[in-house]
């Protein structure tokens, strides 16, 4: 062989190496965007818009949070009932004190005004006198 010849031989050997090493690093981006656009489309074909990923999203909020709802709901109704109520006993207060105030002003007629019952029951006075001791003042030295 001739000087020529091994030349053309080690310049086809070197761009057949070369297109080799071009075609590898081609396909490599080609495998990485393919993979890309795989798990892009898996995820666009999961949720066609932004509505359905936020429809899933809440749904998935709402499955894991439904306990604590339900708890919340049930310290909402009792809060609601002790404001009823605590409304209730508060009027009930007022008129009493209106009423002691009335009694007072136009000289005591009559015997002194009361508490109703039921709100009595519910500040736990039954019976005033029920338990009770005489409390005395302290002797002062």
């Amino acid at each position: 062989m001739s000087n020529d010849g091994i030349i053309i031989a080690l310049l086809s050997l070197v761009s057949a190496a070369l297109i080799a090493l071009f075609a590898w690093i081609r396909f490599l981006r080609k495998d990485r965007a393919d993979a890309n656009s795989v798990e892009e489309g898996t995820i666009s074909a999961r949720f066609k818009d932004a509505d359905a990923l936020m429809r899933y999203i809440d749904d998935r909020v709402d499955e894991r949070t439904a306990a604590m709802s339900a708890e919340l709901d049930a310290v909402r109704d009792t809060l609601s009932t002790v404001k009823r109520e605590s409304h209730e006993v508060y009027d009930s207060l007022r008129a009493f004190w209106w009423a002691c105030w009335v009694w007072d002003q136009k000289g005591r007629p009559g015997p002194l005004p009361t508490l109703d019952p039921v709100t009595l029951e519910r500040l736990g006075i039954k019976d005033p006198f029920e338990d009770t001791q005489p409390v005395r003042p302290k002797e002062t030295p």
